[in-house]
């Protein structure tokens, strides 16, 4: 039974009643109607019109709720009955009635140029557009407004002048399963507008964006494809409350994913972001309290995740890697954010990079394989606490910093120093274990008033701590430092310093060597050769530390 036939039978059985009709249009006059316009007019609410291949030179208005439907994709033209000295400035299908279906055609050559309208301009709510093809307009493909829960799936949008489509002010629609590309703005556009779902599109080779929100909040975009792109893949500016998951976005000219002006308490989680030309995630001007949860960041030419001035975000539980330069990089007054149990490894500079902020926390990551592990510049009041840190180039980095806590790491195998502070005032080093590290376990250049306090520090090549460059008035207590390979507590330059309940055991060449004015007190060494006859746990004769030209110090009650 052919199509024909069902078409005209179903027909035939409703005449007389209330219900629906079924009416047919081809361009050849072997149906009802030549003109899908006039098809159009003469229906009801409920009505299907079916259009049959062919071209149709038409500007459609559609003012009742039907059903639009295309057999073997029929075309509607602009550009056929467009002429210069009076164009065609209204959209090829123009929708003011609510719950129309569009199915099935190829509407090209639209040149409705305007920012407010497009090829397909819906203006009502519950529409569904479906299974069409628009390409080549001057303009938005489709531009919708001012309603609300339409579905717009399985079209192929493609070369137009402005954006593949437009959401102004329209909430709780579904864009799901469209091929959007070759637009010079967007792949897709979004501006004050809420409730939105954009899910499993295909969305690549656009100038401006892949998919930007506007002044758009609680939107959810979930496994769309975004490759190609001239500038960033996904741009948020001042939309707030969005989720962003499972989508792969790559080969973007700018960043994957950017975040701008007060973007704030979005969701970015389980994304693929690689080969960007900046970074994976940017995040800039206050977009605070975004959680960035479980993605896989590489390749990227600047970092993974860019961070510049914003608060109160979660890095969690990424992977990040293979990055040109950081992995993470927090800037410019970054306050509050958490960077908690990533893997971050083999990122062409710093694993994670903290500059010019404060009160930030890295909390239990695995990094390695970077040239640095984590560097902390020009800070204040940040902590780096139980990460595993290993086989840098150099393992932890504090330059100009001051109030950091860097507490029970494992710092070990990197290729240089362990833990490298240089210009500092008033950090604390507690509770690490460093070791295995081709050059120090701990050094110091420059640096004042720290605290070193209960690290295990073994088989360093060099020495387990080295203080330098005038490195003066720091504490070192109860760390135990041992087989290190050119000595334990090595103060080259440096006074004023407690060296106090620090157990010094079987390094090579020394256990302390001193310079200048510093105190030593109650450690242990495990070469005092002195005995305790008294039994208070002190040796009763000092143990002798060398310095710089011959000199001496001694630690008047070294530990048993």
């Amino acid at each position: 039974m052919n199509i024909l036939f069902i078409l005209i039978f179903s027909k035939v059985i409703l005449v007389g009643t209330a219900a629906s009709e079924v009416i047919m249009v081809s361009p050849d006059g072997t149906m009802d109607f030549m003109k899908i316009q006039d098809a159009i007019n003469s229906s009801r609410d409920g009505d299907e019109i079916v259009v049959f291949k062919g071209i149709y030179c038409e500007n459609l208005m559609v003012s009742k709720s039907i059903v639009l439907k295309g057999e073997k994709k029929p075309i509607i033209d602009g550009k056929l009955f467009y002429n210069e000295s009076s164009p065609s400035r209204a959209p090829l299908i123009s929708i003011t009635a609510n719950n129309v279906t569009i199915d099935g055609f190829t509407i090209v050559n639209c040149d409705e140029d305007t920012c407010g309208s497009g090829a397909i301009k819906i203006s009502s709510s519950g529409c569904k557009f479906l299974n069409n093809v628009i390409c080549n307009c001057s303009g938005h493909g489709i531009y919708i407004s001012d309603g609300s829960n339409h579905l717009i799936s399985k079209n192929v949008i493609k070369n137009c002048e402005k954006a593949g489509m437009k959401i102004f002010r329209t909430d709780n629609n579904k864009i799901a399963g469209n091929n959007l590309s070759h637009h010079k703005t967007f792949g897709i556009s979004i501006e004050e507008s809420q409730f939105n779902e954009l899910m499993k599109n295909e969305i690549y080779e656009n100038k401006r964006g892949g998919i930007g929100l506007r002044e758009s909040d609680l939107n959810n975009l979930i496994m769309n494809d975004i490759y190609q792109i001239e500038e960033d893949g996904v741009y948020f500016r001042r939309s707030s409350n969005n989720v962003l998951k499972d989508n792969v976005i790559y080969g973007c000219f700018y960043s994957g994913i950017v975040l701008r002006d007060l973007s704030s308490n979005n969701v970015i989680e389980m994304n693929s972001i690689w080969n960007c030309g900046e970074c994976g995630i940017l995040m800039v001007e206050s977009s605070d309290n975004v959680s960035i949860v479980q993605n896989n960041l590489s390749k990227n030419s600047d970092c993974g995740i860019g961070i510049y001035g914003c608060e109160r975000s979660t890095i969690s539980e990424n992977q990040i890697s293979n990055n040109h330069k950081n992995g993470i990089l927090l800037r410019y007054n970054g306050r509050d954010n958490e960077i908690t149990d990533n893997i971050i490894c083999r990122n062409a500079v710093c694993g994670v990079h903290i500059d010019q902020c404060a009160s930030n926390f890295v909390l239990r990551n695995n990094i390695y394989d970077n040239l640095n592990g984590v560097t902390v510049s020009d800070s204040n009041d940040n902590e780096v606490i139980s990460n595993d840190i290993h086989d840098n180039d150099q393992g932890i980095i504090l330059g100009s910093t001051k109030h950091t806590l860097v507490g029970t790491n494992l710092v070990r195998n990197n290729t240089n120093n362990g833990v490298q502070i240089i210009n500092c005032d008033e950090n604390n080093v507690s509770k690490n274990d460093i070791y295995d590290n081709g050059i120090d376990g701990l050094r110091l250049y420059s640096s004042e008033n720290l605290t070193l306090y209960e690290n295990k520090i073994w088989n360093n090549d060099e020495y387990g701590i080295q203080l330098l460059g005038s490195s003066n008035q720091n504490l070192l207590m109860d760390n135990v430092v041992r087989n290190c390979g050119q000595g334990g507590i090595y103060i080259y330059e440096g006074h004023s310093n407690s060296i106090v309940d620090n157990r010094l055991i079987d390094n090579k060449n020394f256990n302390g060597w001193n310079d200048r004015s510093n105190k030593w007190l109650h450690n242990f060494y495990s070469d005092y050769a002195g005995q305790d006859i008294d039994g208070d746990g002190l040796g009763d004769l000092p143990y002798s530390i060398q310095g710089r030209r011959g000199t001496f110090i001694v630690d008047p009650s070294p530990r048993m």
